[in-house]
C-alpha cells in the first residue's frame, strides 16, 4: 500500500468515527439558527422580558436569555427599559 492509499484510508477511518459528532453539531446548529429565528420574529411586534419570550416561543428561560445575551453581544438586541425586574430586550435595529 502507498503512503498515497494510506492516507486516503486514515481520512475514510477519521471520517467514519467523526460522523456522529459532527451529525450532532450540525443538529444544535440547526436549532439554534431555528431559536435565534424565533426570537428575532417575536421582537420584531416589539420588545420583549425574557420570561415573556420564554412564554411566547415555549422555550425555557434559560435557553433564551443565553441567546439574548449571544444577540447582545454581537450588537443584535438591545436592552431597554426595565419591567418589574426584568430588562425588555429590543433589536437593535428598532433603535432611534
Amino acid at each position: 500500500m502507498t503512503d498515497k492509499e494510506k492516507n486516503r484510508e486514515a481520512l475514510k477511518t477519521l471520517r467514519e468515527q467523526r460522523r456522529a459528532a459532527l451529525e450532532l453539531a450540525q443538529t444544535r446548529l440547526k436549532d439554534q439558527i431555528k431559536t435565534v429565528n424565533e426570537l428575532t420574529r417575536i421582537l420584531q411586534q416589539g420588545p420583549r422580558t425574557v420570561p415573556a419570550l420564554a412564554m411566547e416561543a415555549k422555550l425555557p428561560t434559560a435557553t433564551v436569555f443565553w441567546h439574548l445575551i449571544a444577540l447582545k453581544k454581537y450588537g443584535k438586541v438591545v436592552e431597554g427599559d426595565q419591567e418589574g425586574n426584568y430588562f425588555q430586550y429590543r433589536l437593535a435595529s428598532n433603535e432611534s
